[in-house]
């Protein structure tokens, strides 16, 4: 959408839940690796840093496998959540604010727990309210980027664009590297008709984040504000390639067209923006009928009790967190976040049987991701259930037959896990026509040599020499495998490294 038309509502909303699937996956992963965690000491909405050693210790138990115990939790922990989910809108946002209070009354002094209730109070409550606990948050931490940026939304919605500039000014001098605050003080810039500027902020953002659609549409629109018509033109086209979807760039684009004089194309363009409307008005009918307005604010509050849940798992509420963040897997059928830290959390309390459930949702929600499937088959082989682990492997592989990630996993879990020759320079092989890296003609030589084939290893080794003739090592393990007298064999003129399977000259 045009940023004029833009709901700084919805787009606080849509950047807050960004935090995203690959951050919890990462740290599901670290945790086997280390007792690290999820959250930091500084903010526990900056979800790339460790949890405190002490919250992380509070929300760890010996279990090894699933138990049917009722978590125990203290009474004054226990979230006011109904036993049912509320039926109405009214009530769903009540059972939410009750939850914030609650967090709140829970730990006053934390300043996340006030963001969470300004967030709520300005997502559905009363935005001056949300404006009290933001500046609240200030008073006791200047840099707190979260009240910054919702101040400067409130400031949006009164239409004081200086002000609301101010804010999101402030924000991005604290995290300079962020392109969602960026990308903020680009859209007030341009709201407010200080098009320099705008421009320059923008095109920063374009230029690190290519794929960025919204940047690419809210930089035509400055240049085409500053008549630069044709540099506007390549914005809108890379914006609509990106999205092909965006009504608001298919308008500017049609304008555009216009004043270049190009009427054909705006002829053309002007017939695809009314199909696009028909299939819009096609969807939104749909969409009415398979959602009602509790099914929305479900979604919505599902991702604020996954926060929350943060916020308490951050103060060693682990069980509380765990039953905030079912509450959210029941209000949002498609949500991966809760998923993802219900995962989490079974791993970090020794459950790998609950966290392989998470994440098997997880997989059918999203199979595109390697990542999930890799700690699914990292869980069961802590489990033992070997074949289980290679079934896993081998359905994403049948699925996923360009990832060089999967083959590289199957082919240790053929050395390593369940020995098979056949099978691991099979899919060692694949990897190198995949790559053509030296990378994975060292693997393969590595599988050569762990199956008694040292003459096709050494072959292997010379093919990632010529990939590679700077890297030594791949030298020195040819040394060393010539060292009891054996003379090198030499590599065919014809043969290529991207074949996968090396011939030796005789």
């Amino acid at each position: 959408m045009s940023l004029q038309d833009s709901d700084p509502q919805t787009s606080r909303t849509q950047q807050s839940s960004v935090a995203s699937q690959s951050t919890w996956i990462l740290v599901l992963v670290l945790v086997s690796i280390a007792a690290a965690g999820f959250l930091s000491s500084a903010s526990v909405f900056d979800y790339s840093k460790a949890l405190p050693t002490t919250a992380f210790e509070l929300a760890t138990t010996p279990a090894a496998n699933p138990t049917n115990d009722r978590p125990q939790i203290p009474d004054a922990s226990v979230p006011p959540l109904s036993a049912w989910l509320p039926e109405a809108s009214l009530e769903t946002i009540e059972e939410c604010r009750n939850v914030c209070e609650h967090l709140v009354r829970l730990v006053p002094d934390l300043l996340e727990s006030k963001e969470m209730l300004a967030r709520f109070e300005f997502e559905f409550g009363d935005l001056q309210r949300a404006a009290s606990l933001w500046n609240e948050i200030l008073e006791k931490n200047p840099n707190f980027v979260y009240a910054l940026r919702g101040l400067g939304d409130i400031a949006t919605l009164d239409g004081n664009l200086p002000e609301a500039i101010v804010y999101f000014r402030r924000a991005l001098n604290i995290d300079p590297q962020s392109l969602s605050w960026k990308l903020t003080l680009g859209s007030a810039l341009l709201q407010a008709g200080q098009l320099d500027e705008a421009r320059q902020v923008l095109q920063d953002v374009v230029n690190r984040s290519p794929q960025n659609d919204e940047a690419h549409l809210q930089l035509a629109q400055v240049l085409a504000q500053l008549n630069e018509i044709d540099a506007s033109i390549t914005e809108f086209e890379t914006a609509i390639a990106l999205n092909p979807d965006d009504r608001a760039a298919r308008i500017g684009l049609i304008s555009a067209y216009g004043r270049a004089g190009r009427m054909d194309d705006a002829k053309q363009q002007r017939e695809n923006l009314n199909g696009l409307q028909v299939t819009v008005a096609e969807q939104r009918k749909t969409g009415r009928q398979n959602y009602d307005d509790v099914t929305a604010i479900r979604i919505d509050i599902a991702r604020m009790y996954v926060d929350v849940a943060r916020v308490h798992l951050a103060v060693g509420n682990a069980e509380t967190a765990k039953l905030l963040l079912m509450r959210a897997h029941s209000m949002d059928p498609h949500d991966l976040d809760s998923r993802q830290a219900l995962a989490y959390l079974a791993v970090s309390q020794g459950q790998p049987h609950n966290a392989i459930r998470w994440l098997l949702e997880i997989a059918n929600l999203d199979n595109q991701t390697w990542s999930t499937i890799s700690e699914i088959v990292r869980l069961y082989l802590e489990l033992g259930k070997i074949n289980e682990s290679e079934e896993t492997l081998i359905e994403f592989a049948n699925n996923h037959t360009d990832s060089l990630q999967v083959e590289r996993e199957l082919v240790r879990f053929y050395t390593q896990v369940k020995p098979d020759k056949a099978l691991a320079i099979d899919h060692a092989a694949k990897a190198t026509r995949l790559s053509n890296s030296a990378e994975d003609f060292g693997m393969l030589a590595s599988v050569y040599e762990n199956f008694q084939e040292p003459e096709l290893a050494i072959q292997a080794l010379k093919n990632a020499v010529e990939l590679e003739p700077e890297n030594n090592t791949y030298r020195e393990l040819l040394d060393l495998m010539f060292r009891d007298g054996e003379t090198p064999p030499t590599l065919q003129p014809s043969s290529s490294p991207s074949s996968g399977q090396p011939q030796l000259q005789p």
